[in-house]
């Protein structure tokens, strides 16, 4: 699998002590996550948005075929203060097939 160039790890932190438990999410020095095939970008893609920002984190999850977006891509956004509801669909992006 080639990677592109943000990469989320989500760590999980057991504060012992305070018995809690929380999650962090590390931003990388990737943007994309994907396949590529003789230097295209083929498959299955979540692509971080140049707006990806701890307060507001945005991401669009779609297909490549030979290069290009096609089908159905998401924008999907989380918010800081409830990163436990996880990625929710804000808009539906169509392209050429």
């Amino acid at each position: 699998m080639g990677i592109g160039s943000i990469q989320l790890i989500t760590l999980d932190i057991i504060m012992e002590n305070l018995q809690q438990h929380q999650t962090v999410n590390i931003i990388m020095a990737q943007k994309s996550e994907g396949c590529y095939d003789k230097g295209m970008k083929i498959g299955q893609w979540i692509e971080i948005c140049d707006e990806f920002r701890k307060c507001q984190q945005i991401t669009l999850n779609g297909e490549y075929n030979n290069g290009k977006k096609v089908g159905v891509w998401m924008e999907m956004q989380r918010d800081k203060d409830k990163t436990e509801e996880g990625f929710k669909t804000v808009k539906e992006i169509q392209y050429d097939k």
